[in-house]
C-alpha cells in the first residue's frame, strides 16, 4: 500500500496499532481464495499476534517473554516498543549513500518482525525448537508441514524450509530497515548458520519497487558463499571471493571461465536481470565488445591465406577514396593499430554517442558513416610512426573483407569461424534486441543503474558486435592459438607486436591480438567494452590455460571495481591471488 509507505517514511518515529495496519491491508482485494496459493504476509502475522493477545488477554510482548525468552535464558532478545534499541547494539543503515535508521518504530513490523536479539540467542531459539524443548512432537510435525510455492523453497507454520548445497535448511529470514537475518539449522538444530548484515537498500520518497528490506544486492551472493562456506564446510575459492568483490564493487554480475588442460572451472556472481533477480548462468550470452577485433582479424587473414588480401594491400586500392592518405596506409597497419587514424569513439568526438545519450538508444550507425567521421579529423600519426586504439580501423577492415568477398561481414564470420567451431551461443548482432538466455547489461545513469540490454551494436560493428558465450570464447581462442584457423607463418605474424603501452605497461599489440604481461608469465588475447557489457579473454600461447571473464557493467565502472577487476583477472589466470 503505497499511501501508507509513504506515511511510515515521512514520520518513521510514529506508533501504528496492530489494527490500524491490519485495516491497511484488508482495504485491498485478497490475492486469492483462503487456501487457494501461497504469498509471503506479513498482515497473517499481525493478526496473529492479535489472535494471540485475544486468547490469552495478555499483550504479546509478555506472552512472548514468559513462553520463550525467559524459559530459554535469552537475555539480550526483547520485543520493543520503543524506537530506540536498548542495550549494546549494531547500528542499522541504508545505503546510497549510507543513513543510520537504527532508531524507529518497531510497531510497522510488530508480530511480524519486532524482535531484537543477537547471535547466541537466536542459536539458542532455534537449537531448543528444532530439538524439541518447545513444542510436543505432533505440533513440532505440523510446524514442518510445508507448502512449496517454488523450486528451493517451502514454508511451514512460520518455519522455511530451504534447499541447500549440502542438504535441507531449516529456518527464516528477516528485514527491517536498517537489518537483515539469515537464521539457518539442520532439521536437529544441531547445525546452524546466522548471518547477520546492518544495512538494507533504503525505501526511498518515490517507494519505487519496493517490495521488501533485504540486505544489499549486490552483497547478496557473497552472503550465500558465506553460508555455503559455513555450513557445508566448502571454503569459497579465490576466484569466487574475486567474483563476489567484483560484484560488491559495483558489476551487478560476473562470470569466469577458467581452463587449465582438459579441466575447466566455471563460477558466477550475483544477477543475470536485476528486475527477475535472476541469477547469472554460466551459459548466459554477453556482448563482447572488441574481442570481436580478434575474430575479424582471423578472417582478414584467411583471405591472405587464400590470396584474396595481402597485408601489404593499401586501404586505397581495395576501398579507393574512402579514406585520406588511405594509399599509405596498410592491411597490416588496419590490424595492429599503427595506421594512425583518428578513433571515431575514443578521440574525443562526441557524434556517434550522441543519439544514445539522448536516449534513442536503437539509433543504427552505418560503417562508412563511422569511418567518414572519423577521416573528417586530423591523422593522429603518420601511418607506421606509432601506435593508438583504433576502432575506426576495423571498422574499415570489414568493410574491405566486404569488398574482397562480395558478402556481408556476418556471413564470412559465421561460415568460417562460428559454424566450423561449433559456436553456437556466437553470432555477429545487427538488431539491438540479444536472441536467446542473455546476461541483462547496466550502466550507471544519475546513480542508479539501468539496463542497456537493448541496445544498437552498430556503433561497434566490425569493431565490437559479437555476442557470445564464455565457453564458445574459450573454444575459439584454443582453436586460433592452437593452428586450426590459421597457417603457422599468418598465427607468427598475428603475434608479431607493437609496442601499446598505452592500454597496460608492458602490453603488446599484434594482429588483432594483444600480449599481456601477467604475474606468472604471458598470457595472449583481448578485452572489451560496450554499453553494459565487459569481457576479457587471455590464453597462454598454446590455448592450453585460458581464462574468460564477463561482467555485466563496464563503461561505468568505479575505479575501486577497476582495481577489483584487474585482480580478479589475475587470480583466475594465475590460479591464486597474486
Amino acid at each position: 500500500d503505497r499511501k501508507w509507505l509513504a506515511a511510515a517514511y515521512r514520520d518513521p518515529m510514529r506508533n501504528w496499532a496492530p489494527r490500524e495496519i491490519v485495516a491497511v491491508a484488508t482495504s485491498h482485494k485478497p490475492h486469492f481464495a483462503p487456501g487457494a496459493g501461497w504469498s509471503y504476509s506479513n498482515t497473517n502475522y499481525f493478526v496473529l499476534g492479535l489472535v494471540v493477545e485475544a486468547a490469552t488477554k495478555h499483550s504479546l510482548a509478555t506472552e512472548l517473554r514468559r513462553r520463550i525468552f525467559t524459559p530459554l535464558r535469552l537475555r539480550d532478545t526483547s520485543f520493543p516498543t520503543k524506537p530506540r534499541i536498548a542495550g549494546r547494539h549494531a547500528h542499522g543503515y541504508f545505503l546510497r549513500p549510507p543513513e543510520d535508521v537504527s532508531d524507529g518504530s518497531p510497531s510497522v513490523v510488530w508480530a511480524a518482525g519486532a524482535v531484537v536479539s543477537t547471535a547466541d540467542d537466536l542459536a539458542r531459539f532455534y537449537r531448543a525448537l528444532l530439538g524439541g524443548r518447545l513444542l510436543s512432537p505432533q505440533l513440532l510435525r505440523e510446524m514442518e508441514t510445508t507448502v512449496t510455492p517454488a523450486p528451493g523453497f517451502s514454508y511451514g507454520l512460520g518455519l522455511q524450509k530451504l534447499r541447500g548445497p549440502c542438504g535441507t535448511f531449516w529456518g527464516h529470514s528477516g528485514g527491517s530497515p536498517g537489518y537483515a537475518v539469515d537464521a539457518l539449522n539442520s532439521k536437529d538444530g544441531q547445525r546452524q548458520v546466522l548471518v547477520f548484515v546492518n544495512a538494507t537498500d533504503p525505501l526511498t520518497p518515490s517507494l519505487k519497487n519496493f517490495r521488501s528490506f533485504n540486505a544489499p544486492e549486490r552483497a547478496g551472493r557473497a552472503i550465500e558463499r558465506f553460508i555455503e562456506a559455513a555450513y557445508c564446510g566448502t571454503a569459497a575459492t579465490p576466484l569466487e571471493r574475486s567474483l563476489d568483490e567484483l560484484v560488491a564493487a559495483g558489476a551487478p554480475g560476473a562470470l569466469a571461465l577458467v581452463r587449465d588442460g582438459n579441466r575447466t572451472t566455471r563460477v558466477t556472481s550475483g544477477y543475470g536481470n536485476l528486475a527477475g533477480k535472476t541469477p547469472m548462468r554460466a551459459t548466459d550470452r554477453f556482448r563482447i565488445g572488441s574481442v570481436t577485433k580478434t575474430f575479424v582479424a582471423t578472417v582478414v587473414l584467411e583471405l591472405v591465406a587464400e590470396g584474396k588480401l595481402s597485408l601489404d594491400d593499401t586501404v586505397e586500392r581495395r576501398l579507393p577514396g574512402l579514406v585520406p592518405n588511405g594509399r599509405r596506409i596498410t592491411v597490416r597497419q588496419l590490424l595492429n593499430m599503427t595506421a594512425g587514424l583518428f578513433d571515431y569513439l575514443m578521440d574525443g568526438d562526441p557524434t556517434v554517442m550522441k543519439p544514445y545519450l539522448a536516449g534513442n538508444l536503437t539509433y543504427t550507425w552505418k560503417p562508412r558513416r563511422l569511418v567518414e567521421i572519423a577521416v573528417s579529423h586530423e591523422p593522429k600519426f603518420a601511418p607506421g610512426a606509432g601506435w593508438s586504439y583504433c576502432n575506426t580501423c576495423y571498422i574499415v577492415l570489414g568493410l574491405i573483407v566486404e569488398g574482397a568477398t562480395g558478402r556481408p561481414l556476418a556471413t564470412e564470420l559465421r561460415r568460417r569461424i562460428f559454424a566450423p567451431l561449433h559456436l553456437r551461443g556466437t553470432t555477429f548482432d545487427a538488431a539491438p534486441r540479444i536472441a536467446g538466455r542473455y546476461a541483462h547489461g547496466y550502466e550507471l545513469d544519475g546513480g542508479r543503474l539501468v539496463d542497456v540490454s537493448v541496445f544498437s551494436p552498430s556503433y561497434g560493428w566490425a569493431a565490437g558486435a559479437i555476442v557470445s558465450t564464455a565457453d564458445d570464447l574459450a573454444r575459439f581462442y584454443r582453436a586460433l592459438l592452437g593452428g586450426r584457423l590459421l597457417r603457422h607463418d599468418l598465427l607468427r605474424a598475428m603475434e608479431t607486436t607493437a609496442d601499446a603501452r598505452s592500454l597496460a605497461p608492458g602490453v603488446r599489440y599484434g594482429l588483432g591480438l594483444a600480449r599481456v604481461p601477467m604475474p606468472c608469465g604471458v598470457a595472449w588475447g583481448h578485452a572489451g567494452g560496450i554499453a553494459g557489457y565487459g569481457a576479457w579473454t587471455l590464453s597462454s600461447k598454446d590455448g592450453r590455460r585460458q581464462i574468460v571473464l564477463l561482467a555485466t557493467r563496464e563503461e561505468s565502472l568505479s575505479t575501486r571495481a577497476s582495481v577489483v577487476l584487474e585482480r580478479a583477472v589475475a587470480t583466475a589466470y594465475c590460479k591464486e591471488k597474486p
